[in-house]
């Protein structure tokens, strides 16, 4: 069974690795203020530095701000009609 990765409190559940950028989503059972976690991982062999985390309870929310950093960092927004 392989270790859990962690930022703090939160059990990273996706990561997306794309262009410079890692974005990650994270969750903390725990939590009764943050339970969904969205932010950057950038990382070398020594250690892993979290940024621009956005944390809240509303899912669906979070969800959302991940698809935007993906479609960011891909150079692309699906969002918009010719």
């Amino acid at each position: 069974m392989a270790d859990k990765r962690m930022a703090g409190t939160y059990e990273i559940t996706q990561a997306l690795h794309i262009s410079e950028h890692e974005i990650v989503f994270g969750i903390d059972e725990n939590s009764t203020d943050s339970k969904y976690m969205c932010g950057y991982c950038i990382q070398n062999d020594l250690f892993a530095s979290y940024e621009d985390c956005v944390g809240g309870n509303d899912y669906v929310e979070i969800v959302k701000l991940f698809a935007e950093r993906v479609q960011e960092q891909a150079g692309f927004n699906l969002c918009t009609t010719p």
